[in-house]
């Protein structure tokens, strides 16, 4: 008698997935995050549970979000009895960070949807307070990007806020054959160590407004693209500059220097 295999799901276009299957690679992400008894960690996109697996091996409370519900119903299946794990069936985007912390700083792991990799970088850098580490998989120029570093064509909107936030470096890449479906590009893995000790910051809201108007004109000398600013021409910053000339301590110090002549801003 001829036994019949259970069909999994084919990935889907629409969530961007494709799923990691090389061991080696799995392996890497887990001991990158060097998670232990007592730490919480959220997972973001559990697929069918390859890091999942391993992430629970570690000692560490879980907290799974995917929101494909046939991956819902093959994790159910696998987890469902593991005390030390908790499935979400939710869009991260949408997901309330702080209400998984307990006090402790979590460590958050996943493989980005590439589609929507940067809102889910900006709703963690929101959730920041109480995130210890992220370890994303992004694409590889995505990736290039949040670590990029002044005077280079990376440097951009997201590497200053990613930067500002955390400590942000590139571990390793991962080729397509270690996905199925394979991608067409590379992907990376990025650690985002989030600083421990940022207070509020009452010019917070004028920062993004400068860097994102300083950059949506890139190729412009910052004193013409931030010229609408009051007091431009009172800043000790050289405004002969294009914005990817300036650091992140840069552009902290145009914004505290410009906030003492701004009536009004907002993001």
């Amino acid at each position: 008698m001829s036994s019949v295999a259970v069909k999994t799901p084919a990935p889907k276009r629409k969530f961007s997935q494709n799923f990691l299957t090389n061991p080696h690679y799995v392996r890497k992400i887990v001991d990158a995050a060097n998670l232990s008894s007592g730490d919480t960690a959220v997972e973001i996109g559990c697929g069918k549970g390859a890091l999942t697996e391993l992430l629970l091996e570690s000692g560490a409370t879980l907290h799974g979000v995917e929101i494909d519900p046939d991956m819902i119903r093959i994790l159910t299946e696998r987890f469902s009895q593991h005390p030390r794990f908790t499935l979400h069936h939710q869009d991260i985007l949408t997901f309330d960070f702080h209400g998984m912390a307990s006090g402790f700083p979590l460590t958050v792991i996943g493989n980005l949807p590439y589609h929507i990799s940067s809102p889910i970088l900006f709703h963690l850098m929101e959730s920041g307070p109480i995130i210890r580490q992220a370890l994303i998989m992004v694409q590889k120029e995505v990736a290039e990007r949040i670590v990029g570093k002044p005077h280079s064509k990376d440097y951009g909107i997201l590497s200053i806020f990613c930067q500002y936030h955390a400590a942000c470096e590139k571990l390793f890449d991962l080729p397509p054959g270690a996905f199925f479906p394979a991608p067409k590009v590379t992907s990376s893995i990025v650690r985002m160590t989030f600083h421990r000790d940022m207070t509020p910051w009452p010019h917070y809201p004028l920062f993004v407004k400068i860097v994102k108007t300083g950059f949506n004109q890139r190729r412009k000398m910052l004193r013409n693209s931030l010229s609408s600013f009051e007091g431009i021409n009172n800043v000790t910053i050289d405004l002969s500059q294009r914005p990817e000339n300036l650091s992140v301590e840069d552009f902290i110090r145009l914004t505290d220097e410009l906030a003492m002549h701004q009536r009004h801003y907002a993001a």
